[in-house]
């Protein structure tokens, strides 16, 4: 941890030139799960020319290696340094919904740099938000994360116990972080969706949750700016009353396609999205 501490110290402009090294090694030499990102892109933009391909997929270990980076800034970054580095564009919905002592979903994807969604709004608002989280399989990575994600307020939420978590949080002006873009581990879990013209598994679980505990929902849409500088658009996706038709997940995965297509060097290429068939 103290090394990692001592790196976090760095200013970003040697940070970014670390970063540039972990692209050469990632990209060039160890070709880190290469064929998975070309693969999942050739999938999502079948109409897309091979040269255009190669293009985002440089582009995406690019902005990847600096996303590594930024995380592991976030274990010193100071308040007023994330406040400048994320901007969110309309945060007035959600801030006073969160300050009226209403709870939230807070839905996100995998674009940009998604551990600072949470941390850049709480740093600049004072606003709570909880992100559920799968266990890490490394004590000392799960140790590590989780004191990044609690820096500014905010308390995680283990996946095998997040309901139970989740309904101690009605009614006090908590926002529920849910990244929610990633592959269910199994069928039972998944609702399937037409993502990016693929039939995609999706977790049901923000509609079940917002709909259980009449929670509105939001998607957090974050784009970068320029090179360590992002926005966030907040867009709602659900709101109570709701009725039995009205589908947060449908209704999210057209959002992050909606991100996808417009900055597709963004997204995490290199999960193993369509991993799981349909039976």
């Amino acid at each position: 941890m103290w090394a990692l501490k001592l790196i976090s110290k760095l200013p970003f402009s040697v940070l970014y030139v670390l970063s540039d090294f972990l692209f050469f090694l990632v990209y060039r030499v160890v070709r880190y799960r290469k064929k998975v990102v070309l693969e999942n892109l050739n999938r999502a933009f079948p109409e897309k020319p091979e040269q255009e391909i190669k293009q985002i997929s440089k582009d995406y270990y690019l902005n990847f290696t600096d996303t590594v980076v930024e995380i592991i800034k976030s274990i010193s970054i100071s308040k007023e340094e994330l406040e400048k580095r994320v901007y969110v564009s309309n945060p007035e919905e959600v801030v006073n919904t969160l300050n009226s002592g209403q709870s939230i979903i807070l839905l996100a994807s995998h674009q940009c740099n998604w551990e600072w969604q949470s941390l850049g709004p709480s740093a600049t608002y004072g606003i709570r938000i909880d992100p559920v989280y799968k266990q890490l399989s490394s004590p000392f990575f799960d140790q590590l994360m989780t004191y990044i994600r609690e820096r500014f307020g905010g308390k995680v939420i283990e996946k095998d116990v997040a309901a139970k978590e989740i309904e101690n949080r009605v009614g006090k002006g908590i926002g529920i972080g849910l990244v929610g873009d990633q592959s269910p581990q199994h069928a039972k879990q998944a609702q399937w969706v037409d993502f990016l013209g693929l039939d995609t598994p999706f977790y049901f679980g923000p509609t079940y949750l917002a709909k259980k505990y009449n929670f509105p929902a939001y998607y957090a849409y974050m784009h970068r700016l320029k090179r360590g500088y992002y926005q966030i658009d907040v867009i709602p996706v659900g709101k109570p009353p709701y009725k039995k038709e009205d589908d947060i997940v449908s209704q999210f995965a057209k959002e992050i396609e909606k991100t996808i297509r417009e900055h597709p060097a963004d997204w995490l290429w290199s999960h193993r999205r369509w991993k799981l068939k349909r039976k």
